[in-house]
């Protein structure tokens, strides 16, 4: 296997694992439209089925429960259809408050992890730092930053992949050492 596609492997192993840890939110949210459990599953599972398709579109760092809320309220809409079930103006008055509530959390959540991220960010080396600029601020490609630093493509390649990485370890880091008592 060559490493482009053990890179997009590991990508999609991140996803799906990210998405697993994120089930149990995801859950309650297709349960909080469908008022039952077995057909919340039967929508997470299949928006688990789409991720596992569409997993090159998550922007990593960024929260896996807001990408796929909008994908588990299609599915909840479409399951609603099949099943011939009419919404009432209840049901889509409980759905947009519960989606109320799911972006409070999730901006408290993002708050959190850019914090993270900035101070994870001041510990890594001022080249990695230079080249996540580079990409991430200044949109540049990877043929652009290997000539503007003088270094060759594969090598931009492995240090943005390093730093990504070391990046998402500290991160966690943090997430796992504010979990546990």
């Amino acid at each position: 296997m060559n490493e482009l596609a053990m890179n997009e492997s590991d990508t999609r192993d991140r996803v799906l694992k990210t998405m697993l840890s994120s089930q149990s939110a995801l859950l309650a949210y297709a349960h909080s439209m469908l008022q039952d459990y077995s057909a919340a599953e039967d929508v997470v599972q299949n928006v688990f089925l789409i991720v596992a398709r569409k997993y090159e579109d998550f922007e990593e760092g960024t929260s896996i429960v807001a990408w796929c809320r909008p994908m588990v309220r299609f599915e909840v809409l479409k399951y609603l259809r099949n099943s011939k079930r009419e919404q009432t103006v209840e049901d889509r008055v409980l759905q947009n408050a519960m989606d109320a509530a799911f972006d409070e959390q999730q901006t408290d959540d993002l708050n959190f992890r850019m914090e993270y991220l900035r101070n994870c960010l001041a510990k890594l080396p001022s080249k990695r730092r230079e080249l996540l600029r580079l990409r991430y601020q200044d949109q540049a490609g990877y043929l652009s930053i290997a000539e503007a630093l003088g270094i060759s493509l594969e090598t931009v390649r492995k240090s943005l992949f390093r730093a990504r990485h070391s990046l998402r370890n500290c991160v966690d880091l943090h997430i796992q050492r504010e979990v546990s008592p």
